[in-house]
């Protein structure tokens, strides 16, 4: 179970106009209720701990997916009129990283990864991107991923007329993300998106029509957190739509490398772990741009005669990252897979 399925609202709505009445008018409420204390992981401190940066990632390499990119889902901070107890911070993080699994190039490291080295106002999303790229180095991420809550809310507009009248609702959830590159510390991609779920779409004519939605807006407060009911309800439908366009924003700003279009791209230099290759500048790459290592193939011989019959496919034999772009065509790369297996001359592809 997710961290953000575990808290449980209490959301209490004021006052939201009166029904009766032929004048017409337009009501807007806005979720909001006196501050409270969200709940806390009692690992965090009250200041941020120190933060390492290893040489090497604590994240074992998955092999399967060693060229795909890692995110590390950090809390939200929120800017919007929302002031209630629902878990938005982590919760609005979880739910964007849920939508972000279909994206088989992504990998997420979930936000209740770093609670535990976290500060009670980095809980609450207030964290800088030097400190957000550490954070992601010591999860051997190659993002992170900062988001600002700009809009969470309900509306009711109300028009009466003697035959009951029009009443449309409103759920609108909107925020901005951040995506902080972990090899150099520096924000290199801005994703805003908005999700919104109205009930005009359903031609409300009937007053009696009007009750399930009534009874939505009134008693949001009893649902539970991306419950199914909460996910049901048009701000979790508003939700959604905002986690899928967020997600694919996200997915457009993190993606494969381009093509290599050099003639033959491949390690001019390697080190142990550092290895030098002949692409740069010019191919337009970027840092954590990983890219798999093939070899030449390896000649099969006859056991018994000792005769060449041939050559087998190459294959990759490992993974090297861009770290730092020095010219034209060179660049710097660390070794995340194949360490030992890599060697000069071994071909590269974006794969």
């Amino acid at each position: 179970m997710t961290i953000h399925k575990l808290f449980r609202c209490a959301l209490l709505l004021g006052a939201f106009g009166a029904w009766g009445g032929c004048a017409s008018s337009a009501v807007k409420s806005v979720l909001m209720m006196p501050e409270e204390s969200e709940v806390r992981p009692e690992a965090a401190d009250s200041t941020a701990r120190q933060i390492p940066r290893p040489a090497r990632p604590m994240m074992p390499a998955d092999s399967t997916n060693a060229l795909g990119q890692v995110l590390l889902m950090l809390p939200f901070s929120n800017s919007s009129d929302y002031d209630g107890p629902w878990p938005v911070h982590m919760g609005m993080a979880q739910i964007l990283a849920d939508s972000l699994q279909f994206n088989r190039f992504l990998r997420i490291v979930p936000v209740d990864s770093v609670v535990a080295f976290l500060s009670e106002e980095e809980l609450q999303g207030k964290i800088d991107p030097d400190r957000a790229a550490d954070l992601a180095r010591f999860l051997g991420a190659d993002w992170a991923v900062l988001g600002d809550i700009d809009e969470l809310t309900m509306n009711k507009f109300q028009a009466t007329v003697p035959l009951g009248g029009y009443r449309n609702y409103e759920g609108i959830v909107s925020a901005n993300l951040v995506l902080v590159n972990a090899i150099d510390g520096r924000p290199t991609g801005e994703v805003s998106a908005e999700g919104m779920e109205d009930s005009r779409r359903t031609g409300i004519t009937n007053p009696a029509a009007f009750v399930p939605l009534d009874r939505q807006f009134i008693f949001l407060h009893e649902l539970e957190w991306d419950s199914e009911e909460f996910r049901e309800s048009l701000i979790g439908k508003g939700l959604a739509i905002w986690a899928a366009k967020a997600a694919a924003g996200v997915g457009e700003d993190i993606r494969p490398p381009p093509s290599l279009q050099v003639l033959e791209p491949k390690v001019i230099d390697v080190d142990g772990t550092v290895a030098y290759i002949n692409v740069g500048l010019v191919e337009g790459i970027r840092h954590g741009d990983k890219y798999g290592v093939w070899d030449h193939g390896r000649q099969l011989r006859d056991p018994d005669t000792g005769a060449i019959l041939g050559e087998a496919p190459p294959r990759r034999v490992g993974v090297v990252q861009v770290e730092q772009v020095i010219a034209d065509h060179l660049t710097q790369a660390r070794v995340i897979e194949g360490a030992g297996s890599i060697a000069i001359g071994y071909l590269l592809r974006a794969e």
